[in-house]
């Protein structure tokens, strides 16, 4: 499927992309609903793929048109903030979110519900799977999306569909019943690349092409966090937790080595942690490869050293303030961060990090006004995020699987299986030749065995290792 550009210009007016819709009905409903909440609205035909693209009109703010104007990310264009010393570089960052999880109230889904259904009933059928222990199998939708449908459930969504790290979930509760029919979220590489705002517009789209109507929606988590590129976690100070300032005594400090890496506040509603991110990650994991080339891709080199400030917001928080659905986030996400942070001036921030370590008396009596925030916290007020992506969207393979370690793996087996033969240990070539041999013998002798069993893992594995849309 081919990203659609989040933004377009309607004689002359720049509007943001808001939806995708299959019939030329369904477009003018969309338009219609969003006229009536106060929005201009606009929609267009794509001549090639023969839909229909619903945009909103961007807010005429200085910060909107800088926004627009910076949509699509420009490998010369370097988002920082203010240096911090005269003659220091300015702060480089990323910033975006690394989960999001929705809930909807669905009319209509009953053709998913029955469709998922389908394919658990032929998962526990012995003529169409042989194999009693299968937890998934592969389902290609109608506009290309596939999804894995999970043979159990979740707690009251008995119907799950799962791509890569996106999941949705679906129930068969009334449209009006307290409890969503619907719960969709949307992991980490998926939320940085192709992008949160992207996919759950073409998860919404996909929802109403079998006939689901949204009638609310909810955000229910959304993890809004920074990177601070080339930025080494342990030169910042940031595990002082005398330094902190924060909504919440509850705190917790963790390390490696006898040097400290990470440092949290708070619990429940509102969760905040800084750490070490380019020590977190493991080599071994997909994910290392992923983010040091997302950064590397961001400033154009290599990245050492990165440190993440992150917030866990969950909804009793979300609700206060009164973000009310996925475009309204996209829209309110830098007045978010000045909450979070701070802005140095009506909000003060639900944590801060400050000049110096606050005095065991003035914590106690709330002494707060006689600190200053340190240099680096007020560059990370300045942080700006761009209508929820940080690039552009293209049509390259985010792989949620390590292509490297599997193939190291193989070779390992192939090496203990020639040792363990008693190989001569200087014949590299006919290792190679052998453990080929070996490869290709087991792999025919699973397909003879069982071709439909054999289908069903290719397929099912595919949709885990790599975003479908």
């Amino acid at each position: 499927m081919q990203p659609q550009k989040l933004t377009r210009k309607f004689k002359g007016e720049p509007f943001q992309y808001h939806a995708r819709c299959e019939k030329r009905e369904d477009a003018i409903d969309e338009r219609n609903a969003l006229i009536a909440e106060g929005h201009k609205a606009r929609f267009a035909k794509d001549p090639v793929y023969g839909v229909y693209h619903v945009y909103v009109r961007v807010e005429d703010s200085p910060e909107a048109q800088a926004d627009a104007a910076h949509e699509a990310f420009d490998p010369s264009f370097r988002p920082g903030v203010p240096s911090l010393s005269p003659g220091s570089p300015g702060l480089q960052y990323m910033a975006g979110l690394d989960k999001l999880k929705i809930s909807l109230h669905l009319n209509g889904q009953e053709e998913l519900l029955a469709l998922g259904r389908d394919m658990k009933d032929q998962m526990q059928d012995p003529e169409f799977n042989k194999n009693p222990n299968a937890k998934e199998v592969s389902l290609e939708f109608i506009g290309g999306e596939r999804f894995n449908v999970r043979a159990v459930g979740i707690p009251k969504y008995p119907v799950v569909f799962e791509n890569a790290d996106i999941v949705i979930a679906l129930s068969s509760h009334k449209v009006d019943a307290q409890q969503p029919n619907c719960r969709i979220e949307i992991g980490s590489v998926s939320c940085w690349k192709p992008g949160w705002l992207y996919l759950t517009n073409v998860i919404f789209g996909m929802l109403r092409r079998y006939g689901c109507e949204i009638v609310r929606q909810k955000v229910t988590q959304c993890d809004v966090c920074v990177d601070l590129l080339d930025v080494d976690f342990r030169e910042t100070g940031f595990g002082q937790e005398e330094r902190w300032k924060a909504r919440s005594n509850d705190y917790g400090v963790k390390g490696r080595h006898f040097k400290r890496n990470y440092i949290n506040f708070g619990k429940g509603d509102i969760f905040f942690k800084a750490y070490d991110k380019s020590r977190e990650l493991d080599p071994l994991d997909s994910k290392y490869t992923f983010f040091h080339q997302l950064w590397k891709d961001h400033l154009g080199h290599d990245v050492d050293h990165v440190t993440r400030l992150e917030f866990q917001l969950r909804r009793p928080v979300i609700k206060k303030l009164k973000i009310k659905s996925v475009y309204d986030l996209s829209r309110k996400l830098n007045s978010l961060w000045a909450y979070l942070v701070g802005d140095g001036k009506e909000n003060k921030g639900w944590a801060k990090f400050l000049d110096r370590e606050m005095t065991e008396s003035d914590r106690k009596n709330k002494n707060h006004q006689r600190y200053e925030v340190d240099a680096l916290w007020e560059a990370v007020q300045k942080v700006r995020f761009k209508k929820g992506r940080t690039f552009r969207l293209s049509r390259e393979k985010v792989q949620h699987l390590d292509i490297v370690r599997l193939k190291k793996m193989m070779a390992g087996c192939g090496s203990s299986l020639c040792g363990g033969l008693g190989l001569a240990e200087e014949d590299c070539e006919g290792h190679i030749k052998f453990a080929c041999s070996m490869l290709e013998e087991q792999m025919r002798e699973n397909y003879r065995k069982d071709a439909r069993e054999y289908r069903r893992k290719i397929s099912t594995k595919y949709n885990k290792a790599e975003l479908t849309f």
